[in-house]
């Protein structure tokens, strides 16, 4: 798998819409009505990552 086929996995389970374009990035839909196309890339981004682990639902423990 790579890793363009792994976000768009990610992203649709988070419940995005999703667009790629030429030059192979992703795009997730942001908004309600007039919307807008973003980049999106949560592999590289650390905001991206946060928000698909919210999005998701994840838990995260740490222990000291």
């Amino acid at each position: 798998m790579t890793d363009r086929e792994m976000l768009e996995y990610a992203a649709k389970a988070a419940g995005y819409m999703t667009r790629i374009e030429d030059d192979d990035d992703l795009y997730i839909r942001v908004g309600k009505k007039p919307f807008r196309w973003e980049y999106w890339n949560p592999l590289t981004d650390d905001g991206d990552a946060f928000r698909l682990a919210v999005a998701l639902d994840f838990a995260v423990c740490l222990e000291a």
